[in-house]
């Protein structure tokens, strides 16, 4: 392995103890600091072969631990931008047991806790819902439920 590879992974290595990355996230870090392409190819792959990158895993943790704020098309948009392929986003989604009916109400409920009743209320708390990513289905069942 020559120096620029090693310092490559070097420095990738010291960036995953600080914090799970994506594929894409790493490769981005190891282009701003400068090194080759094939450089940030091989310590990448290092990085994979050993666990370090997993971009399924990120995601399954990503949705673990944002689920109780945000929902799936929030989520999703998030990982996206972090360079996660659509198809891992939505096979991780399906391998976690999320429940978004819960987390909706939940946030529901903290939203409508102390305001007073307003003829509009319902409309505000669903565009506060959909804000937050639900989807409609879920939004509407739980508002319909709470009225």
């Amino acid at each position: 392995m020559q120096s620029g590879e090693l310092n490559a992974k070097s420095y990738l290595f010291a960036q995953l103890s600080k914090k799970a990355l994506t594929e894409c996230e790493a490769s981005e870090k190891l282009a701003k600091k400068g090194f080759s392409r094939e450089e940030t190819s091989k310590a990448i792959t290092i990085a994979k072969d050993y666990g370090y990158i997993n971009d399924l895993n990120y995601c399954k943790n990503y949705f673990l631990s944002r689920s109780s704020l945000k929902g799936f098309y929030k989520i999703k948009q998030e990982l996206i931008q972090r360079g996660v392929p659509s198809e891992v986003i939505l096979l991780s989604y399906q391998d976690s047991e999320i429940n978004e009916k819960s987390a909706v109400k939940n946030l529901a409920e903290k939203f409508l806790k102390n305001k007073e009743s307003d003829p509009k209320i319902k409309e505000k708390l669903f565009r506060h819902l959909a804000g937050k990513g639900f989807g409609f289905e879920v939004i509407n069942e739980t508002i319909n439920n709470m009225f």
